[in-house]
Formats: structure tokens, C-alpha cells, sequence
């Protein structure tokens, strides 16, 4: 039976699929194998053979919620996930997951050659078909039909509650938001012009499931030569060019060759980027 989501948290895959016993809080605070850590307060770190935990009070759930909806809904390697739960003590926040022994696409991308790279390249790309073809959930929102979390729409009331971050039951309705955003700059002009043209640009797309950080760190090379996706806290129901976008906004830092093989990782949108990365240079 489809798990349903929003999920009913604490999650806990049953005992007699875990390579282990879970790791308790303080097996986990107390590893020495921190594979990433940001401001002291979000890590990543390894814990015995089997497991990798990402804790933090500012980590969100819906991260090990979409993996676990992806490795449900269709067939792409990713970590499996064996616990979602917070302490309610300290309001920190555990990701319990699959540790996929391997080396991280940043470190290894120089090095390799070109057939190397399109063989990933390749992998990927069906991986992200895949991806496209988990079915529509009639809303352009996060998983559960929550509101998403995307600098592109947000923006604070006096009382800290964000708006126009949907979800949204239409691409107009989505498109719409985006120009509720603009309107709020020092050039409100510049959002009526948008509210005309971009439903020219960016309409016909339906919302497709979205990983929405498609970068070198989030890419796993296991030892057998398959990648692995990591990091799915972004992921969400957008319209299917914003895959493409998403990749792309760090073009500008690219120092190599990275952005070329993006291309042959998704399928490109070239005028629905342009549009959308004017508007967020300028957003912010």
C-alpha cells in the first residue's frame, strides 16, 4: 500500500529490514566520523558499518520524506532512509540513512575522463526521466501538499508566517506568485511587465517531482561506478524546466566543464532559465 504523506512521524522502518540496531542519540553525538558539519549546528556523520545521520535543530524531515517517497514511486539509486524523529527535548532533528561507501562527485569530477563522465552523465539522465515520470499530484508544492521553501516566492509577514509559497492548484497561479514577489522591490513597474510576458514563457508545464539541487556535492559514486542522490531537502512538485534551473543558477562558479554535462543530465530549458535567473539576480 502507497505510504502516505505528510508522514506520521516518528518514522522507523521495521526491525527486521535494518542491517543493525539503530544507533541511540548518543552513538550518534558522540561519532568521530563527521563527514560535514555547518555553523555547529547541522552534521553529517557516520555511525558503525551501516548508517549515516544528518541531525540538527534546523534540519527538516521532509528531506528523508522525499527519499523515501522517490525509492517507493520509482526506480533511481538513493540512500534508504531508516528514521525520521525528533528529540523533544533539545528539538533536534535525525535523518537515519543508508551509508553508500563512495566518493563524492566534487572530488572526483576533475579526475575523470571523458567517457567516465558520460557514463555518469548517461546514468543520470535516466535517473531524471524517471524522476519526470512519477505521476503529477494535481498541486505545484511540496510533498504532502505543503508550501515550498524557495527564495524565488518567499517573503515575511510582521508576524514571521511566509506567503505566496503555495502550494499552488495552477501554473497561473504559480507564475502569479513570482510576480507577487517582484511587486514587492524598489521596481513594482518591472512586476506588471512580468505578470504580462511570463505567461508566455513559462506556461504548458505541468509540475513534475523535482530533486531541485542537482550539484557535483550531491552525487554519490559508489565503488561499483553508480551514482547515488543525495541531499533531497529541496525537492518538490515544480514545473519541469525548474530541474534544469535549479542546476544551472550556480553556472557563474563553474571553473570547469561541469555546466556543459549538465546537458547531457536533463533535459535543457534555455529561455525559461534566462527568464528566471534575471528575476532572482535581481530578487536578490
Amino acid at each position: 500500500m502507497p505510504t502516505s504523506f505528510p508522514l506520521a512521524l516518528p518514522y522507523s522502518m521495521p526491525t527486521r529490514r535494518l542491517p543493525a540496531p539503530l544507533p541511540s542519540i548518543a552513538e550518534i553525538t558522540s561519532s568521530k566520523q563527521v563527514l560535514s558539519a555547518q555553523r555547529g549546528e547541522r552534521f553529517v556523520v557516520r555511525v558503525g558499518e551501516h548508517y549515516v545521520v544528518k541531525y540538527g535543530r534546523d534540519i527538516d524531515l521532509i528531506e528523508g520524506e522525499n527519499m523515501l517517497f522517490v525509492r517507493e514511486s520509482c526506480n533511481i539509486a538513493v540512500p534508504e532512509v531508516y528514521a525520521l524523529f525528533r528529540d523533544k527535548k533539545t528539538n533536534v532533528k535525525y535523518i537515519i540513512m543508508e551509508y553508500v561507501p563512495g566518493e563524492n562527485l566534487m572530488s572526483q569530477w576533475r579526475n575523470l575522463n571523458e567517457s567516465a563522465k558520460a557514463n555518469i552523465a548517461a546514468k543520470l539522465h535516466i535517473y531524471f526521466d524517471e524522476l519526470r515520470r512519477i505521476p503529477a499530484q494535481g498541486y505545484y508544492g511540496k510533498l504532502g501538499r505543503r508550501a515550498y521553501f524557495d527564495e524565488i516566492f518567499m517573503s515575511l509577514e510582521d508576524d514571521g508566517q511566509k506567503r505566496i509559497c503555495g502550494p499552488f492548484e495552477t501554473e497561473s497561479q504559480f507564475i502569479e506568485a513570482i510576480v507577487e514577489r517582484y511587486l514587492e522591490t524598489d521596481y513594482p513597474q518591472r512586476g506588471e511587465y512580468l505578470r504580462r510576458v511570463l505567461p508566455t514563457v513559462l506556461v504548458g508545464h505541468l509540475p513534475v517531482f523535482t530533486h531541485n539541487d542537482l550539484q557535483r556535492k550531491n552525487i554519490i559514486v559508489r565503488n561499483d561506478g553508480t551514482p547515488y542522490i543525495i541531499d533531497w531537502k529541496s525537492a518538490a512538485f515544480y514545473p519541469r524546466y525548474y530541474e534544469y534551473y535549479s542546476a544551472m543558477i550556480s553556472f557563474g562558479h563553474y571553473k570547469d566543464d561541469w555546466h556543459v554535462w549538465v546537458g547531457n543530465m536533463l533535459h535543457e530549458y534555455v529561455a525559461e532559465l534566462g527568464w528566471l535567473d534575471t528575476i532572482r539576480r535581481e530578487l536578490f
